[in-house]
């Protein structure tokens, strides 16, 4: 039995909550089958038992429209549905057109619903949306909205919440507490939206908010307990432990860092910083009114610099009582418009004192930014100095720096990203995407910069240094962090690990120079977080510290946001380690010997190769996939290493390698049979 149901689009979302008081235990219901399933279902059901939710008759929804909506800033007119509930009347909606209230049996609850069928792509319109409750007693309730853009609700005929203007997809963002009278209730949405496509989902649970903190603890206590007792392959080598949250905390974290005296600092995307202190197991507010925060970095115990979308932020406790006094402006040399798509990420430090962060694209008229520097990365220098410093991003999410001074950043699958690439940052470089071309100090192209053949700028472009290949590797990649840890996390020192906000796991990536430039493969690593991973810092012990949250783009975790820490259980796993790139093939390096009459079969390695293409459409399929045959396969006298010779090497192109069969020395199997490796260059 599900208690609750989550579900995102990417376009306009309503999210409909409602909860009531009951009594329930404090300890958590946990009963153990033979299985991991078998227990989760059986804990999963004793605490749906112990809150016995209350039981709501629903009637299945209707709408009406499109009416207009053209004001650009989400405003729109009062039209007669929400003046009255005739659902016989006609109206003159859209264009001139009539339209009438329509039965939509089809938006069944639970499952997100496009409004596509009712208005096409370009239109700028409203729809209403009407439905009725029937309550067997007055019964408190809290709504939970969110949308793309204007948002308006009626409970009764009484207006109760309304948002004016035009935003991203933001569910939870809004809430109104109100009361169902016995009998039936009327509720009338209005969702706006500036483009089409927008749609709408609706989740229903019997919980007070005193209940959803409690099923909220039994769920991180569950996961821990099922870590425990039903250790996948991956939870045998590392083990995720779920941080409880204080449930007055919305802990949407955009930014992880550590301080000097080992508490976390965290920034939300509700402008908040919290500091957690692992020892004592407490929790801190330093700062608050912030504007979503999606970065921290760490200067001293009372002091950070944090990325607020609308500039560079150092936040100081100057009288040392505990709470931020003092907000400085590094930079706000770039742009804000209000538009949704305009986050701000980083920063990260070099040893020079210079400050590095990402901007996001802005969408507005033409899909090109209004505002400065959008889809640039910048530096700020110790003096202040705002300087450009490389182009051609779309939604840089993460950015991270080595202790070589080298800086990498990862990127969003989109218009011009066939999938989304890990990227080594250099001054001046363009890596692809054609809106950021209009704030050049001597660009003379254009109006619309997309509008420029691909091919005439693929030239121009530095390439990723690997692909998140899309689906398998990731979807939404967000902070790389190096493994400084001195082998406190195993034996992947120095290699780079990334969150995944989509996916909520955790890839795994090794690189080389080859030609004086980075490439490398990217490795599963980790799955099974509980929410959406935007940020990720290693702390003094060699622990991983994820943070995440699911608004906006969804998260397959299913919390709404989540703050957990990964730990090495210090058994060594079977795994690739690495792969170099060789003149003739590739050199896979293992973590442990392997076994020799396995390793030595050419047969049990399979490649494939395929590249993504770079075009302005939203993303790209695999494109031409090849077959490559193994030819042979030596092993080095230690086990350690198996090179493996191919026909030829083709520059551009991932390679996926899948191996079947291969053990250790030792027995062990392998923890993850594939990689990926970006080969954008070849030996000479």
């Amino acid at each position: 039995m599900k208690l609750f149901i989550r579900v995102h689009l990417c376009s306009s979302v309503v999210y409909f909550l409602l909860w009531f008081d009951r009594a329930f235990p404090q300890d958590l219901p946990y009963i153990k089958r033979p299985t991991r399933p078998e227990t989760w279902q059986a804990s999963t059901q004793a605490m749906a038992k112990a809150f016995a939710p209350a039981e709501l008759k629903q009637t299945p929804w209707k709408i009406i429209g499109p009416f207009d909506n053209t004001d650009r800033r989400g405003e729109t007119a009062a039209y007669p549905p929400e003046r009255e509930l005739n659902f016989q009347a006609e109206y003159i909606g859209r264009g001139g057109e009539k339209v009438r209230w329509r039965d939509a049996p089809e938006f069944a609850d639970g499952k997100a619903h496009s409004l596509l069928p009712f208005a096409t792509p370009s239109d700028y319109v409203t729809f209403y949306l009407y439905r009725a409750i029937e309550a067997d007693r007055e019964t408190p309730t809290i709504l939970y909205l969110g949308s793309d853009d204007t948002l308006a609700v009626w409970l009764d005929g009484e207006k109760v919440h309304e948002y004016p203007g035009e935003r991203a997809a933001v569910p939870d963002e809004d809430h109104v507490r109100v009361r169902l009278k016995k009998g039936i209730n009327h509720v009338l949405l209005k969702v706006s939206n500036r483009k089409g496509g927008f749609g709408f989902a609706y989740r229903l649970s019997g919980l007070t908010p005193e209940q959803e903190a409690q099923l909220k603890s039994w769920m991180d206590q569950l996961t821990d307990r099922l870590e425990e007792d039903f250790p996948g392959k991956e939870a045998g080598y590392y083990r995720i432990a779920t941080i409880p949250i204080p449930k007055d905390i919305v802990l949407e974290v955009g930014g992880l860092t550590f301080l000097p005296d080992g508490r976390l600092a965290i920034g939300t995307r509700r402008g908040e910083i919290w500091f957690f202190d692992p020892k004592a197991n407490t929790w801190h507010l330093f700062a608050f009114g912030l504007h979503e925060i999606l970065g921290v970095l760490a200067e001293g115990n009372a002091k950070m610099v944090v990325a607020q979308r609308p500039e560079l932020t150092r936040v100081s406790d100057t009288d040392n009582d505990g709470k931020a006094d003092l907000f400085e402006t590094l930079t706000d040399a770039f742009g804000i418009s209000g538009n949704y798509h305009e986050f701000h990420y980083g920063p990260v430090r070099d040893s020079d004192g210079n400050y590095y962060g990402t901007l996001n694209v802005g969408w507005e008229d033409a899909g090109v930014s209004w505002v400065p520097y959008r889809g640039w990365a910048y530096q700020v220098t110790p003096s202040g100095q705002f300087v450009p410093y490389a182009y051609g991003l779309r939604s840089p999410a993460g950015i991270g720096i080595s202790p070589q001074q080298d800086i990498f950043i990862t990127d969003n699958q989109g218009d011009w990203w066939g999938a989304s690439p890990l990227l080594h940052l250099t001054k001046d470089a363009f890596y692809g995407h054609a809106a950021s071309l209009k704030w050049l100090p001597d660009y003379n192209g254009p109006a619309d910069p997309r509008t420029i053949p691909p091919e005439q700028l693929d030239p121009k472009r530095k390439l990723p240094a690997a692909w998140f290949v899309f689906g398998r590797l990731g979807n939404s990649p967000t902070e790389p962090v190096l493994d400084i840890t001195g082998g406190k996390f195993g034996p992947f020192a120095g290699q780079i690990f990334v969150g995944d906000q989509t996916k909520s796991f955790v890839t795994r990536v090794a690189l080389e120079k080859v030609g004086g430039e980075f490439q490398g493969a990217i490795f599963p690593f980790r799955a099974g977080f509980a929410s959406g991973i935007t940020r990720m810092a290693f702390d003094s012990d060699g622990a991983l510290y994820t943070g995440g949250t699911d608004r906006g783009w969804g998260a397959v975790g299913g919390r709404p946001f989540a703050l957990q820490r990964l730990v090495w259980t210090g058994k060594v796993p079977f795994e690739i380690h690495s792969i170099r790139l060789t003149k003739s093939g590739f050199d896979l390096v293992f973590t442990k010997p392997v076994d020799r009459a396995l390793a030595s079969n050419p047969a049990n390695y399979s490649f494939i190769h395929f590249y993504y293409r770079y075009w302005r459409t939203y993303g790209s399929p695999e494109m031409e996939p090849t077959p490559v045959k193994v030819q042979h396969a030596k092993i080095s006298a230690d086990g350690l290493t198996v090179s493996l010779v191919l026909p030829a090497l083709v520059t551009e192109k991932i390679y996926e390698l899948h191996l079947q069969g291969i053990k250790a020395q030792d027995g062990s199997e392998l923890a993850h049979g594939e990689a990926y490796y970006t080969l954008n260059r070849t030996r000479d």
